[in-house]
């Protein structure tokens, strides 16, 4: 429990309808300060091509993109410039083992 207390900052890669659940769920997790970068979108705080300009406010990312191969894409990007890729697990979910 305390890895929660010291999230802060995170970067989602994309702001369209998925982002917004992504952003949810990241507050759920302990996240307070939350950026969006996106090419269309008027809530993001760069586009796409700022990924590397970033990397010095924000040290975790996540790509919130519903297509695939852009996902993929994007991040390799936050791989190359050194982010830490943050993985969200609500707070209420849990594992149920399967036994044969």
């Amino acid at each position: 429990m305390s890895e929660l207390n010291n999230l802060s900052s995170l970067l989602i890669i994309g702001a369209g309808s998925f982002s917004t659940e992504v952003d949810e769920l990241a507050r759920l997790v302990g996240y307070t300060d939350i950026a969006f970068l996106d090419d269309k979108s008027p809530v993001a705080i760069g586009t796409m091509q700022d990924i590397g300009k970033m990397r010095e406010r924000y040290d975790t990312s996540i790509v919130a993109l519903g297509n695939n191969e852009n996902r993929k894409r994007f991040r390799e990007e936050l791989v190359r410039h050194e982010f830490n890729i943050s993985t969200l697990i609500h707070p209420t979910a849990f594992l149920v083992r399967m036994y044969n």
